[in-house]
Order: C-alpha cells, then sequence, then structure tokens
C-alpha cells in the first residue's frame, strides 16, 4: 500500500488539496469567526455623532478597539497557525490560496486593532509577493486605509489608483475603493472630490446599509460645499429608504428641514412639521435634538426670539443627552453673545461647559469664551459693588438704616413663605404615610382614583406639561412673575452700574447666622473713611482697564472697548490708567479707520500728559533707557534663535554675553534660563543642575524660576536632563524590537531589485532570524526599505553595518542621497508620521556613539 505524502514542499493534487481543505475548513474558518465576532462588536457598539463628519466605516473608536483585542488576537493566533503549518511557497508561487486569505486576516485583524503599522505589513507582504491575485487588490485598499489613518496621504492614494484603475477589479470591490477615496478625500477636507467619489461608490451597489449611510455623509459633504438644496435631497434619499437604524432616519429628517432654503418657500410649514417630530411619543429622548433644530432653522429666517424660545425649550427637555443640552446651550450663548448681552452669554457659556463632554470639538471654544466672559462679569461685579457701597457711604445714617430695615423685613418673609411650604410638604408626606399603614381613604397616585391628583397618569402629565413650559419653581406666590420685585435699588448720578441690595450683600462677605437680622452688621460694611474709598476707586479703575483689554483682545469688540475706555476717563479724567487709555483709544479709532476721532484724541493726550511713555510712543521718540530695552530684546532674540537652532555652544556664549550686559534688567532671567538649558546640552547634567538652581536662587517669584524648578525635577545626575531635549519625539529602547530602514529619493534607485538583493541577503547570512523586507512610500518625494525582526538594537545596527558591505547592496546603495539606520519599533511609528529624517538621524548618531 502506497502513502501519499502532504509535504508542503510537493506540488501535487494531494498536497494541495490536503493543506488547501484544513487551512481553509478548520484553522482559518476558527480565525475569520473570532474576527467577524470583533468586527461585528466594533460595528453594533459605534455611537455616530450626528453633529459631526459621520465615519465611511464605523470601524469603532480606540476604546471599542481595545474591547476586542482577544477576539483579533485569536483570529491573529489562527492565521499565523494557517500560514506556518500549510504554507505552500513552491517555485516562488503560492500554491495555497488561503494562506493569502490568512496574511489578509492577520493584517486587517491589526486594522481593527488599530495597530495601522503593523497592519501596513501585512497589506505590503501580500501587494508585492502576491501581486497578481485578487487579494492583492483588497489589501491595496486597506492599505490605503491604514495610510489615511496613519496620515501619509500620498502612500495612500498610491494604493487606491493601484485598484481604481485596474480593469480587472471584482464588483465587490469597486464601491469601497471609491469610498475609501471619498474617506481620504474627506479627512483632507477636499469636499467637492469626495462627492464625487461617494456618488460614483453609491452608483456601484454597494449594501443596502453602506448605500444608506453614504448617501447620508454624501449629504454633510454638500452641507460643507454650502449646496444646500443638494444636501437636502441626499438626506431626503435617507429619509425615504426608511433605515432600520431610527436615529439615522430621524436625523436625516431634521438635516434635510436644516438645509430648508427659507428664501424660496414658507418656512412655517417645516417649523410645524418639527413640532409634530416633538409632539411624536416615540421621538421622547429627541425632543430635545428637533428644538435645537428647529432653533437653527429660526437662527436662518432671522427669528431670534423662535430660536431662543426654542432652545430654552431643547434644555429643559434634555434629561438624558447631556451633550445636546451643552450645545442647546451654547447657541444661546453665541446669539446673547452676537447681540453684545455679554453677561447673560457668560451665564449659558458656563453651562454649556458643565454639559459638554471634554472631547467635544466646540468644547475648547466654550472654554475660551467662557474663561474671558467670565473674567469679564468678574470686572463688572466689582464695579457694581463698589459703586454701591460707595454711594451707600455718601447716604446719611437713617437713609442706610432704612435700606437694610427693608432688606431684612423682606428676607425674614421670604424665609418663613419657604418654611410654610416645607411645613405643608411634611405634612402631605406624613398623611400620606398614615393613609398607607390604614389601608384606606384616597391616596395620591392610585389609578383607581377619579379626581385629578388621585389619578398618578394625569397626574405625572400635568407636571410634565407645567415643567415644560414654566420650568422647576419654588412654591412662592406670583411666582409668573419674571423676577421678585426690587426692595431698593441703589443707583445716582455717574454709577454706571445699578445694583440690588441683595447683590451688595451676595457679592461681599456679610453677616451669617442670627446677624443676618441685625441691621448693625450690614451698616458695618458701609465704608467710612476716605482712604477705603480711594482704594474702591483703584479698584474700579483696575477693573475698567481689564474690561477693556477683554473686549478689545479676547472677544474682540472693538465699540465696547472704546466704550469701556471713555468711561474710565470721563470717570476718572486724571486716573493712573489716563495715558493708556488715550493711547488705546487712538489705536482703536486708527484700526476703525476713523481717523478725524484718532487725531483728537492723538491731540488731548500731548496736551494732557505730554512727555509720557504713551506720548511718546504715538510721536515715535525712543527715550534712551527704552533704546536699551530694545537692544537687550533683540540680543535675548537672537540667543533665542540660536538654542532653538540647536546651536548650542553659539547660545552659551551669547547668554552669557546678555548676562553681562542686561543681566540687570527685567531680561536677566530669561538670560539665565538659556544659559542653564545650553549647559545641558555642553557641559552635561551636573553644570545643567547647578545653573537652574542658580535661577531658582536668583529669581524667585519670576516665571523662570517656577520653569527651573519644574526642570529640577527631571534631573537625577544622570545623563537624563541632557539627552532629554536631544531626542525630541524619540525614546532610547536599546532592548526592545527593531528594524533597519534604507530612506531612498523617487527615482533615484530601483527599490524593487534593491529588495531583491535584501531579501537573497537574508537567506544567505540571516536565515535563523525570520527576517522580513518590504518597501513602502514615505511621502511623495522618498520611498523606504523596512527590514524588520531584528530582537535589540545592537542587532539592527551590526546588520546596518554589514549590509552596507555586501557588494551586490552596495552598487545599489548611494551614501550621498541615501540614508540607512537602525530604529525601534516605537520610535519608527513616529519617524513614519513625522518624516523627518534628519531630526531622526542626528538622536540616532548619539545613541550610537555612546
Amino acid at each position: 500500500m502506497t502513502t501519499v505524502s502532504c509535504s508542503r514542499q510537493k506540488d501535487n493534487f494531494f498536497s494541495r488539496t490536503y493543506h488547501r481543505t484544513t487551512a481553509k475548513f478548520n484553522i482559518l474558518f476558527n480565525g475569520e469567526q473570532s474576527y467577524q465576532q470583533g468586527y461585528n462588536s466594533l460595528v453594533t457598539g459605534h455611537e455616530d455623532r450626528y453633529d459631526e463628519m459621520l465615519d465611511i466605516y464605523p470601524f469603532g473608536s480606540v476604546e471599542q478597539a481595545q474591547a476586542v483585542v482577544p477576539q483579533m488576537d485569536r483570529a491573529i493566533e489562527k492565521s499565523v497557525k494557517t500560514i506556518r503549518e500549510h504554507s505552500m511557497a513552491i517555485g516562488g508561487e503560492q500554491k495555497n490560496p488561503y494562506v493569502i486569505d490568512a496574511y489578509i486576516l492577520l493584517a486587517k485583524a491589526n486594522f481593527m486593532k488599530q495597530d495601522y503599522f503593523k497592519a501596513l505589513e501585512g497589506f505590503n507582504y501580500v501587494i508585492q509577493r502576491h501581486p497578481k491575485s485578487e487579494q492583492a487588490l483588497e489589501a491595496q485598499i486597506w492599505a490605503g486605509r491604514a495610510n489615511t489613518r496613519i496620515g501619509n496621504e500620498y502612500a495612500a492614494r498610491g494604493h487606491f489608483d493601484e485598484v481604481y484603475n485596474n480593469g480587472d477589479v471584482s464588483n465587490r470591490l469597486k464601491p469601497h475603493v471609491l469610498a475609501s477615496m471619498a474617506e481620504l478625500e474627506i479627512s483632507k477636507e477636499n469636499w467637492l472630490e469626495a462627492s464625487e467619489m461617494l456618488k460614483k461608490a453609491i452608483e456601484e451597489g454597494p449594501s443596502r446599509e453602506e448605500r444608506i449611510r453614504w448617501q447620508y455623509i454624501l449629504g454633510q459633504v454638500y452641507e460643507k460645499l454650502q449646496l444646500r438644496f443638494e444636501a437636502s435631497q441626499a438626506f431626503g434619499e435617507v429619509v425615504s429608504a426608511h433605515p432600520s437604524n431610527y436615529e439615522l432616519y430621524l436625523n436625516a429628517q431634521l438635516q434635510r428641514a436644516l438645509n430648508f432654503d427659507v428664501y424660496q418657500g414658507d418656512v412655517r410649514e417645516v417649523y410645524e412639521d418639527l413640532e409634530d417630530l416633538v409632539d411624536d411619543e416615540k421621538n421622547k429622548e429627541y425632543r430635545d435634538r428637533i428644538l435645537y433644530v428647529k432653533a437653527l432653522l429660526a437662527m436662518e429666517d432671522e427669528n431670534y426670539p423662535l430660536a431662543e424660545e426654542s432652545l430654552k425649550r431643547s434644555v429643559r427637555m434634555s434629561t438624558v443627552n447631556q451633550e445636546q443640552k451643552g450645545l442647546s446651550y451654547l447657541v444661546l450663548a453665541e446669539i446673547n453673545f452676537e447681540f453684545k448681552a455679554y453677561v447673560k452669554s457668560q451665564a449659558y457659556y458656563d453651562s454649556s461647559y458643565q454639559s459638554l463632554p471634554k472631547n467635544h470639538v466646540r468644547y475648547p471654544d466654550v472654554e475660551r469664551f467662557r474663561g474671558s466672559l467670565n473674567d469679564l462679569v468678574k470686572q463688572i461685579e466689582i464695579i457694581a459693588l463698589n459703586d454701591s457701597l460707595i454711594r451707600l457711604s455718601s447716604m446719611s445714617p437713617t437713609e442706610q438704616r432704612k435700606i437694610f430695615e427693608d432688606y431684612i423685613a423682606e428676607m425674614k418673609e421670604r424665609e418663613e413663605r419657604e418654611a410654610e411650604a416645607e411645613r405643608n410638604r411634611e405634612l402631605n408626606r406624613q398623611l400620606a404615610a398614615e393613609s398607607a399603614a390604614l389601608g384606606g381613604g384616597p391616596q395620591a397616585g392610585l389609578s383607581g382614583g377619579t379626581w385629578y391628583f388621585y389619578n398618578e397618569t394625569t397626574r405625572s402629565r400635568g407636571i410634565g406639561e407645567f415643567t415644560q413650559t414654566w420650568g422647576r419653581r419654588d412654591l412662592t406666590d406670583n411666582w409668573r412673575r419674571s423676577a421678585n420685585a426690587s426692595i431698593a435699588t441703589i443707583a445716582g448720578e455717574g454709577n454706571e452700574t445699578n445694583v440690588e441690595v441683595d447683590e451688595l450683600v451676595e457679592g461681599n462677605p456679610g453677616p451669617s447666622g442670627e446677624e443676618r437680622y441685625n441691621v448693625e452688621a450690614y451698616l458695618a460694611q458701609v465704608p467710612k473713611d476716605p482712604a477705603t474709598i480711594e482704594s474702591m476707586h483703584g479698584e474700579n479703575q483696575d477693573a475698567y482697564i481689564r474690561m477693556a483689554g477683554i473686549y478689545r483682545e479676547e472677544i474682540l469688540d472693538k465699540d465696547e472697548a472704546i466704550r469701556t475706555y471713555e468711561t474710565l476717563l470721563r470717570r476718572y479724567p486724571e486716573g493712573k490708567y489716563s495715558p493708556m487709555s488715550l493711547y488705546a483709544l487712538y489705536l482703536l479709532y486708527q484700526e476703525k479707520g476713523e481717523t478725524q476721532k484718532a487725531q483728537e484724541i492723538a491731540t488731548r493726550l500731548n496736551n494732557q500728559h505730554p512727555g509720557s511713555t504713551f506720548a511718546n510712543q504715538l510721536n515715535g521718540e525712543t527715550p534712551k533707557e527704552e533704546e536699551e530695552n530694545k537692544e537687550a530684546l533683540l540680543a535675548y532674540t537672537r540667543c533665542y534663535e540660536m538654542y532653538a537652532d540647536k546651536d548650542y555652544s553659539g547660545a552659551k556664549s551669547q547668554a552669557k554675553i546678555g548676562l553681562d550686559t542686561y543681566g540687570g534688567g527685567a531680561l536677566g532671567p530669561k538670560f539665565d534660563l538659556i544659559y542653564a538649558l545650553s549647559l545641558a546640552k555642553t557641559d552635561g547634567p551636573e553644570a545643567y543642575e547647578a545653573q537652574l538652581n542658580h535661577v531658582v536662587e536668583n529669581y524667585p517669584g519670576t516665571l523662570e524660576s517656577e520653569r527651573a524648578n519644574e526642570l529640577l525635577l527631571y534631573v537625577d545626575n544622570s545623563s537624563q536632563a541632557s539627552t532629554q531635549a536631544v531626542q525630541g519625539p524619540y525614546t532610547i529602547d536599546p532592548k526592545t524590537p527593531h528594524r533597519v530602514v534604507v530612506v531612498v529619493p523617487n527615482g533615484q534607485g530601483d527599490m524593487n531589485t534593491m529588495r531583491n538583493v535584501v531579501s537573497d541577503y537574508n537567506k544567505d547570512f540571516n536565515r535563523f532570524q525570520n527576517l522580513q523586507q518590504q518597501n513602502i512610500f514615505l511621502d511623495r518625494e522618498r520611498q523606504i526599505l523596512v527590514v524588520s525582526g531584528f530582537i535589540e538594537q545592537a542587532d539592527a545596527v551590526q546588520y546596518a553595518e554589514r549590509i552596507q558591505q555586501h557588494a551586490r547592496f552596495a552598487s545599489l546603495f548611494s551614501s550621498e542621497i541615501m540614508r540607512i539606520f537602525a530604529i525601534s519599533d516605537a520610535n519608527y511609528q513616529t519617524f513614519y508620521r513625522e518624516k523627518d529624517v534628519e531630526e531622526y538621524l542626528d538622536f540616532y548618531e548619539q545613541i550610537t556613539s555612546r
């Protein structure tokens, strides 16, 4: 009896059949199942953010990618096992096509883990080793997607073009290469190109879910192009398709409404349609979003009262979606900001800040405006409080006492109402508990009762309707009034701000406990001596100048800045900021093109403050002291530029000259800190640490001293301090896996020949190291040949040195235009993103010369 060999080295029917069958229906099948489980988890767990561009392929977030690592690692394990046990590479050709599938699966699993560099290695292996297979075309698409995510646009386009221009590409792959090309264009904000690719992708017949999703994204792209009619049509196509994802369906309806042309049709019909959506019970959790869209449409219609009303309703109905609540608050803030109601705008920005997630695209804007407006409101409150106290101080003792007596009486009345309400609530709770214990009598909440408040369903609906209309209200009389009546308003001629007594008390540390009812405790806060009142006027001037700066530099409201400077000058014409305010007004009027007013201000400045710094600046005169300051600044700028250009010796020398010449001036600490940083590169860590301590001791309270203190935390009398700045974005990790990279300018070398030479060299001299080689585009100008598989840095460095001595490689390698170096796997990812060859080579020379 003859036994048929199933060797992987024999190309016969039985061997091929055995290895194909075993690979496909055993190991690889299990790997594919595991991959599919993980992939399904990513897709179903993906959360779309409809206020941002949807992802063409919903492959999940970084956190979700980590969650499916076990499934993807199992797929990788099965792929590797398939390759190891069933590969039939005979005569340079893979006789088992399922092994190629295993490479694809391995790379896709790494892609789903968002390890794009490892994924690229797998895809590039298939592309280079099996270029004529259909799997190679699929690998090209996936490699393009990986490069899109890494940010290598040139390489991504190269991969997509290979498929797009291939006449043999299957119908299965056609829509996906086009959609992937659209994804690249979207990442580069090439909206017109993206729209063309998406339209073609949809026409190529993708799955129903993909077609609907891409149609929605097409609508979003049209919005970017400001093609509102086309956008409305695209979203209408999604609505007509009735997707199974209701949230996608509803948002398509909303976006279609939002792109309605208010100048071409009757917008009232759209408002009615949106209100119908609000009334639909199944949209209960989306009502805040619907009203938000109605507000945006009302703003387009320039109906700002309706916009504000809709946004406030949106906030009240937003019980679950904090992000939507934050967006509604944000638009309210922007409306009030636009109308220069900055105090109200600050309150809304603050609410938006509390509600929006920190990773939201608008969060930085909210944080910035909130900070500026918080500071603005703080200055307004300072002026308001000081003006009220100053005004009180000018009143007679009898008038002062009457104001605070009225305030205390009102406070007692208010507290009594609140106490009565709490007693009633407690009584109701006791009665309900007793009734429940006795088991008799009508009870609120029992559905069998006929009275309104005994029926839980109607009672809850009534409470909901009341809250939606009026919000949550305290149990007080006359609750429909927009605000409680003012007890007393303290104002007078010349004061810019009116403040209620409530605000005076709340804005100033005041009496507490029983002292709250003591008139004498309040009277004690009223300033009596001229020195205190004068200091309040000084605080007012500080607040005005800060307000004007906020308006001018942060809010960019020149008109309000002008009004604030003019108010400051009117109230304090001889104040400490008078010259500065006049000069600022001159510049503002110049910027606005109001030259006549600017000239009037210039005349005032010269007449009222001749010889002042600001008058000299206005007239182009530079006193001797300022000339010296200018020279010092130029010297420091030169010193800093030398340090930034890595001329550390020059920077050290220039810093020493600067210290000798200008060390006693304001720039002394800056020169000294640059001197310390330069020493780290030239004299080592001990000199660096000593100089940092010198900065800390000699310039206490300065920013440079604080910075030096921070830097001292990283000094440990080793080479760490000096190498930290040298290595830049790279890390020293000699005992981790490495690879060797050859950088070749496009058109300056035969990359295929070089790769084959390296492959032959590895087979002859490194056959037990399992090295892999591939060539890929670094950018438009350069390609790289990457040899991976080295256990540590020393192996890779030795390999790079030896291969340059190999005759066949040396004939292809030119040290004048090409570069070769070892690099750790971690640093390779940084290098591939940064693409700065010379920066890495500087680092490489330092770590290999130790």
